[in-house]
């Protein structure tokens, strides 16, 4: 008793000669968990908890002790003296069931810069979405990785389909113009509906960003390609994402300035020709490649869904009509 009372005035002084008696708790078997878990907040408090100290209870019997030891341990996870910390975290990691000690590890193993344990979130992300709240804790341990996720999850998705959207969404609320890009480039090697959903993901996860030309050329020419997709649903999700930034040239030559009006007309001359062209021969290929680098940032193929230009097939149920002389002008323009 006496030693007790001894042990709590010096806790409350604040006197790391504590530490001794502290640790001697915590090597006995028969620790009861409370016991255990406010010997290592005792510790830390003291300022002189240790890896070492830790270690031993990321594989403790009671589930609370390895959370508690998770949360003390993971400042030591990206640090030289916390490498072994690390690896008995990595070993548990294997063997855990509880559901409340996965999503500590989950948030605990983001702290790593260490590709294994970055390898354990994209499984948990794809084997253990049945815990509540797995995504999120998931999420908030990429720190700017989320195209890193995106493109293991897409390599070898297993049950990972409901995480794709949220963590296309938090890829784009990033504003990381770099990130966007690789997930959009990761994306085209993907299935249809996969492309979809994050497209739809990243254009929610823009939705409040402030709106501004995409600078990256790379993009520009990825999200054109999906805009123009066959599949109705994919540019239907390209589309909303473009909305997400102001319109700008796909070129890097400085466009024509305005006429005094404000509108550049075309001319009787110039009109004709084009028209006169329609009745060439007809390369498919270059002109989706033209439309798809060239026009489909302002001009939609359907007047329902079209964006600031003319719609190019004009009024629905009358593809091919040869558009109206101000419409071309505008379409001459842009």
């Amino acid at each position: 008793a006496a030693e007790e009372v001894e042990l709590a005035k010096q806790i409350e002084r604040g006197d790391k000669a504590a530490a001794p008696t502290l640790r001697k708790l915590l090597a006995e078997r028969s620790a009861e968990p409370s016991t255990v878990i406010t010997a290592l907040h005792t510790l830390d408090e003291l300022g002189v908890l240790s890896p070492g100290d830790v270690q031993p209870f990321l594989s403790h019997t009671d589930a609370a002790v390895r959370v508690h030891a998770l949360q003390l341990a993971d400042r030591w996870f990206a640090r030289g003296e916390g490498r072994e910390l690390l690896e008995a975290a990595l070993t548990a990691v294997k063997a855990e069931q509880n559901a409340r000690v996965l999503i500590q590890f989950a948030l605990s193993l983001g702290e790593a810069h260490d590709t294994r344990a970055f390898a354990v979130l994209a499984r948990l992300a794809r084997e253990r979405l049945d815990v509540r709240w797995m995504d999120a804790a998931v999420l908030s341990s990429l720190s700017g990785r989320g195209a890193d996720m995106l493109a293991g999850l897409l390599r070898e998705p297993g049950n990972s389909a409901k995480f794709l959207p949220p963590l296309a969404q938090s890829i784009a609320a990033c504003r990381d113009e770099t990130e966007l890009a690789r997930a959009l480039k990761l994306l085209t090697y993907a299935p249809p509906e996969t492309q979809s959903v994050v497209l739809n993901g990243l254009a929610k996860g823009r939705k409040n960003a402030p709106r501004k030309p995409l600078a990256d050329k790379s993009a520009r020419a990825t999200l054109s390609e999906f805009a123009t997709n066959s599949v109705a649903d994919v540019s239907r999700s390209a589309r909303a994402l473009t909305d997400t930034f102001v319109v700008t040239s796909v070129d890097d030559e400085p466009s024509a300035p305005p006429s005094a009006g404000g509108v550049e007309h075309v001319s009787d001359e110039t009109f004709r020709k084009f028209i006169a062209a329609l009745s060439g021969p007809r390369d498919l290929k270059r002109g989706h490649d033209l439309y798809a680098h060239s026009c489909a940032t302002c001009h939609r193929r359907r007047q329902t869904d079209h964006r600031f230009g003319p719609a190019l097939l004009g009024p629905p149920g009358q593809a091919g009509q040869s558009p109206p002389h101000d419409s071309l002008s505008t379409s001459a323009r842009l």
